[in-house]
């Protein structure tokens, strides 16, 4: 395990995180909940931890590794 990801596991273990309203209206905007993604999410080495976004990845913006945005 990552030194960050360490960090965080310990931030989220001691409620040392935050989550955005962005991120709120995010998840909610795509049914998802936000328990298994703050366990899931790696950030800086700042406290607390902060959740920016979330969202589900539309398949049709995407390409298939979800990492770069298809052309319009």
């Amino acid at each position: 395990m990552s030194e960050t990801l360490e960090l965080v596991c310990k931030l989220v273990e001691r409620d040392k995180f935050r989550v955005s309203v962005h991120a709120v209206q995010e998840l909610v905007d795509d049914g998802l909940l936000i328990e298994p993604i703050i366990r899931a999410v790696a950030t800086g080495k700042q406290e607390p931890a902060v959740l920016v976004t979330a969202y589900r990845p539309d398949p049709q913006r995407w390409d298939a590794s979800f990492t770069r945005r298809r052309q319009r």
